[in-house]
């Protein structure tokens, strides 16, 4: 055999060599890359899991912890000592001849009003504009009536003005003094007649619909041209509390 075709036989025996080391190189550093690749797998996929079971919920508590601690440290709020201001009440009818009235005000928006009428007490809450209303039943003559008002934080108010409301359905008397029913006159010298009547003090009076002037102790004058033959006269009185009365007086003038 010739050198040279030693030469080449021993180059191919050793590329030959060569070509299975490489081989063997490629297949243990893919077995390598395989391992790591599933290692980063499982622990992608472990550290998943972990967040879903354990890491949100610890992280929200953690969360929750820090608010408690933030709001645990904020300065409190001071606390309200400034009395609301006094019920203020509207105009009320002083006389009345209804057994029930109804009260209405103002006073610090959701304040309590306390009522005090003859002593008894009741209670309401002024809306979010600090009004309020309540109805209350009155007893027969003079009724005292104030009120204070309570805040959310205890803080009382001073008293309102005191109240004089003065229940009276009795009708007010009336009386016509002269001249006398069914009286008659004659001539031109007794044409002009005077009716002199009584009532209640500060009682308004009316004949046949005309207001007459009545005196601080109840008595009135009213003075009247009679025309021929028979006149009639209805003299109606009414209280402060609305009560009416009347009275008639029927005379008889010839000329």
């Amino acid at each position: 055999m010739r050198p040279n075709q030693v030469s080449k036989i021993k180059i191919n025996q050793y590329q030959t060599l060569e070509n299975k080391f490489y081989s063997r190189k490629q297949i243990i550093e893919q077995k390598h890359n395989l391992r790591k690749a599933i290692f980063l797998f499982i622990t992608s996929i472990s550290i998943l899991l972990f967040l879903i079971f354990f890491g949100i919920p610890t992280i929200t508590n953690l969360l929750s912890i820090i608010t408690d601690m933030k709001q645990s440290y904020t300065s409190p709020e001071k606390s309200d000592t400034t009395p609301p201001i006094a019920p203020e009440f509207e105009p009320i009818n002083k006389y009345t001849n209804k057994k029930e009235v109804e009260i209405k005000g103002r006073t610090e928006p959701g304040a309590y009003v306390f009522l005090f009428l003859n002593g008894q007490t009741s209670e309401v809450l002024a809306n979010a504009e600090g009004i309020f209303r309540i109805s209350l039943k009155l007893v027969p003559g003079e009724n005292s009536l104030y009120a204070f008002s309570k805040d959310t934080s205890g803080n009382k108010s001073n008293d309102s003005e005191n109240i004089i409301i003065v229940y009276d359905n009795t009708p007010p008397d009336i009386e016509i003094i002269k001249p006398s029913d069914n009286s008659s006159f004659f001539g031109p010298k007794e044409r002009q007649l005077t009716i002199n009547g009584k009532t209640e003090p500060k009682a308004k009076v009316t004949i046949n619909n005309r207001y007459v002037f009545v005196e601080e102790d109840g008595s009135f004058s009213y003075t009247v041209s009679l025309n021929e033959g028979e006149n009639k006269f209805v003299a109606k009185a009414e209280d402060q509390s609305g009560n009416p009365s009347e009275k008639e007086l029927v005379v008889n003038f010839v000329p």
